[in-house]
This record gives structure tokens, sequence and C-alpha cells, in this order.
């Protein structure tokens, strides 16, 4: 680690980036600790530890980042990033270079952005966020493209299938990352930052979904840092809720349709307990408690018109009889209609996506009448 410095005075000519939040320097000078500059812009190196892992003996460069030093690769550094590169290029090689003028990054951000290949994956929104808004300030694309396909895979996805069909939790060998609600808010800045169209509708719908309170305070990053949405999206996601919730009814009033099966054998009775369905349903408060009771068994259920409503359709029918085939119909409908509101989600939403960053899926409708009849289960 390099050392302190002699009170004197500084060159005429520093090298600068701004809003940055990392303050290189070569390993054999150090910036000075007393230097004019105010205590927020200078780097001391008085108190500096080194990184634990990220300290590489012969290692050419010192990233600091608040209080860690990370002895790392300049070559590295100029390869994988346009801003390093231009940096270094028309950097002086005076002992006294700093980069001030902005806030450091805290030390786990860029821990999480020179160690993004490690053998422990990514496993926290925090960790990928960091990541994402680091490599994109840098220039990093490789980086920043393999951070986001963590988000895009399944939570924040334009693929119907991939968002139907969940991966394995974290812990569980998958490579699913934590999620909380609150993300989603993160989720859709980091669309915005980065261009990532295809994360928007499902990162809206989301925050939709999300309680008053919750919108408007925001998500707090692991550094304390609080994320809001910007005015524009919050209309988005305080005018969807009105749009989903038209969604919801219909979805409903469409799968629990009174229609039986073409191959129910008891087309009476069917009929009549899949109307008292309908009726439950169409009731408000039965859909809350429901949705409610649902999130208390399953908390990784989620929420909205796009959940699986299979759990729903049983509270629903309230142990009244209905014969294998209608089952089997109720399934399939809430398939379909699932898929539709899928189809249209950016549409609901108000934002508009361009081919390719939203992906619909196929609508396979039945023909009951097609069906051979089945016997009574």
């Amino acid at each position: 680690m390099s050392r302190s410095h002699d009170s004197e005075a500084r060159p005429t000519k520093r090298t600068r980036l701004s809003d940055n939040g990392l303050a290189p320097s070569t390993q054999s000078h150090s910036t000075p600790a007393n230097s004019s500059s105010s205590p927020s812009s200078a780097v001391s190196t008085s108190n500096l530890q080194r990184h634990p892992e990220i300290w590489f003996d012969d290692g050419n460069i010192v990233l600091v980042a608040e209080k860690t030093a990370f002895r790392i690769y300049r070559g590295l550094l100029v390869a994988q990033s346009t801003v390093f590169s231009d940096m270094f290029a028309s950097s002086t090689s005076s002992p006294h270079e700093t980069f001030d003028g902005s806030t450091p990054s805290t030390s786990p951000q860029v821990e999480n952005k020179l160690s993004p290949t490690k053998e422990e994956p990514l496993r926290t929104f925090d960790e990928v966020s960091a990541v994402i808004r680091l490599a994109h300030k840098y220039h990093i694309p490789q980086v920043q493209h393999q951070a986001l396909s963590f988000l895009r895979e399944h939570h924040f996805t334009h693929s119907f299938p991939a968002f139907s069909h969940p991966l394995a939790p974290p812990g569980a060998g998958g490579a699913e990352i934590a999620i909380a609600p609150v993300h989603a808010i993160g989720a859709v800045n980091l669309a915005r930052l980065t261009d990532t169209p295809s994360m928007l509708p499902l990162a809206l719908y989301r925050c939709a979904y999300l309680g008053a309170g919750a919108l408007l305070d925001g998500w707090t990053r692991a550094d304390g840092t609080v994320e809001r949405l910007s005015d524009a999206d919050l209309r988005l996601c305080l005018a969807a809720r009105v749009a989903l919730a038209n969604e919801r009814f219909f979805l409903v009033s469409r799968v629990l349709d009174a229609t039986p099966s073409a191959r129910c054998p008891k087309r009476g009775r069917c009929h009549t307990n899949l109307l008292h369905m309908l009726t439950r349903a169409m009731r408000e408060r039965e859909v809350v408690r429901a949705e409610e009771e649902e999130a208390e068994a399953d908390p990784d259920s989620g929420g909205g018109v796009l959940r699986d409503w299979g759990l729903l359709i049983e509270k629903f029918r309230d142990g009244k009889a209905l014969c294998g085939s209608c089952v089997e119909e109720l399934g399939r409908r809430a398939v379909n209609e699932r898929k539709r509101v899928w189809n249209r989600l950016p549409e609901v939403l108000g934002i508009k996506v361009e081919v390719g960053d939203w992906e619909e899926c196929s609508v396979v409708e039945t023909n009951p009448r097609s069906l051979d009849s089945d016997s009574d289960e």
C-alpha cells in the first residue's frame, strides 16, 4: 500500500472523472492525506485497509473506495472498460493524482464489480443491481449483459414460459436470485438506465401491485441509497392499477364461465356448481380473502392477474363437486386467459414495446365438442 506524503503543493493539473466514485493511484505512489481539497473529495491513504481477497501483490494499480483499497491489474481494466482505457490514456503520471467531486462508491459495490466471475454466484438483488450500475457507468458491456441476464431470465422476463415456470429457489442449486416485491422499483430504474425495454412490462406490473406506501417510499439499497420511480413511471403504475383490476374481473368471469366441459357426464350438476363458483369469485371480498390465504400458504406465489389461479379456483369451489373433465377445463381456461393478459400487458400498462422486446405466446383454443364423453370422477 502507498504511504502518505508530507504536506506539499497540489500539482496544477489533476486528472478528473466526474461522478465515478473511484480513486486510482499507482502502486508506488499515494494521494496526499493533507491535500487542500475538502475531506470528502480528496483520497486519504492514512486509514485505508487492503481488501482481503482483491489485493494482488503484482498488481499495478490501486482502486480506493471509502476505506478499502483494491490492488488489481491496469491492463485488465483497460481491456474491459472504455472509460478506464480513456482515463489512463489521458492521465498524467504525477504521484498526486486524485479523482474527486463525487461521493466514493461503497466497497461492496466495487467488490462486486471487480469479481463478477467469483465461484460464489450473485444471489441478491442488491448485488446484481450494484454490478449493473457500475458496469454501465464504466462501460463494461459484457459484465452488464451478464448481470442483466440474472433478472431477465425469470423475474423480469419477456417470456411467458419463463415467467410461469419458476427456476429453483436460491440455495436449491438453481440460478434464481432472491427478489422482494419492492425490488421491482429498482428493476424499472435499471431497465431505464440500461435501455432494456424487455424488462419494463413485468417490472412495472409488479410495481403496480405494491402498496401505495411501498410505492412512494421506494426501495432502500444495501448502502442506504433510496430509489424511487420517476414521476412518469409512478403515473403509469397508478393508472395500471385500475386497468389490471378490470383484466382480473374479465379473466375470472371467463375462467369460471358456467358452461361445463363438453365431456361432462353430469352437466346439470356441474353447471350449478360452476355458477356458484363464479358468484363467489365476483364478490371482491371473497377474491381478496382467497388471495391473502394463498399468500400465507405460499409467500412466493406472487399476486395479480398473471398469477397461477389453481389454488384460488379450489378456494372458489368451496367443496362443490365437479367432474374431472370440468376441473381440467378450468385449468385450460386459466392458462389461456393468463396468456391473453400477458400478450396485452404492455398495452394495459400504457407502454410501447418494439417487436422482439415482448414475446407473445399462442393461445390454444379448445374445441369441447370434439372431445369424447367422459365418465364422472
